[in-house]
């Protein structure tokens, strides 16, 4: 029974992997951005779940090879019992590839991407992490 399982699992590996999109560059590691986009026609939901009971949900949508965008929402004491604390504003995801990643050469993407997370202090105008 472990050998057919086994082999199933063998054989369904690829159709795993392309399922997964693993021609897709990241576009984040960790929390810093990168050059790579969401090809076109491509989506990508997020949630993100953060100190004080926050959450965060991103959709960003490929438009075309070079551009893609997004937006996102969320608040602390989402997940509490206490009464949420929504952002004031989403945040906005833009991107514009000027140069794709070669060899020889990095990716260069021009972009702006405002959604913070943690708790929003009113005194700085910023969340706990930009």
């Amino acid at each position: 029974m472990k050998n057919r399982l086994a082999a199933l699992f063998v054989l369904l590996l690829p159709a795993l992997l392309l399922a997964q999109g693993i021609d897709i560059p990241p576009r984040h590691i960790i929390d810093a951005p990168t050059a790579g986009l969401l090809r076109r026609g491509g989506f990508d939901l997020n949630v993100r779940f953060y100190g004080q009971s926050g959450l965060n949900v991103a959709m960003s949508v490929g438009v075309s090879r070079r551009f893609m965008f997004g937006t996102s929402f969320g608040g602390t004491e989402v997940l509490g019992e206490k009464k949420a604390n929504w952002n004031a504003a989403p945040g906005v995801l833009v991107k514009y590839q000027l140069l794709s990643e070669s060899l020889g050469l990095p990716g260069l993407t021009l972009g702006l991407e405002t959604q913070g997370y943690g708790a929003f202090d009113d005194s700085t105008k910023r969340y706990l992490h930009k």
